[in-house]
């Protein structure tokens, strides 16, 4: 019983400790890129992530981050399962939260950085549409939305997928 207990109590306490605010998950989810190590840890402490106001963006970066997680793997399997779970899981969201800018991007993102053979790429230009009609839109007082203006910004012009008039549109934003 008191292992139930601690358990319980340990539960809640990591879920305490783990901050859910954008810019913390945004920050975990960029090393969970460079290293398989934060990715593995990552991925489950937002597994054990529920009910959060954010709970959308959250099940987009656990998404993401199980993508991120067939980057690491070694076992062809491996990397087809966390892809397709991955992709399973932010396609489900996305449908759910169609305008949830953030969520967009993220597909973006893996969209434009996926192999093409993985034929993950259909919606690169309605997304890229997405961002650049809504990007602007972000509150810049806000810090949270102001950051990720400037991450869709950046991304945007780096992406090499913006023609020249829609880049002056988004330095101009």
């Amino acid at each position: 019983m008191k292992k139930i207990v601690l358990s319980f109590l340990l539960s809640c306490l990591f879920n305490i400790a783990f901050s859910a605010d954008e810019q913390t998950i945004r920050k975990r989810f960029y090393e969970s890129v460079e290293s398989a190590k934060v990715a593995k840890t990552f991925l489950e402490e937002l597994k054990n992530i529920s009910n959060e106001p954010n709970q959308a963006l959250i099940d987009g970066y656990r998404a993401a981050t199980c993508m991120v997680m067939a980057k690491h793997a070694f076992n062809p399997y491996s990397k087809f399962k966390y892809f397709s779970d991955g992709k399973r899981l932010l396609e489900k969201t996305i449908t759910k939260n169609p305008e949830n800018t953030e969520l967009r991007l993220i597909r973006f993102a893996i969209q434009t950085n996926v192999p093409s053979f993985l034929g993950y790429n259909k919606e690169i230009i309605a997304d890229k549409l997405f961002l650049l009609n809504n990007f602007s839109k972000l509150d810049i007082k806000s810090t949270t939305e102001n950051q990720l203006r400037l991450i869709i910004k950046e991304y945007l012009i780096k992406s090499g997928l913006c023609t020249s008039s829609e880049i002056i549109k988004i330095n101009q934003s």
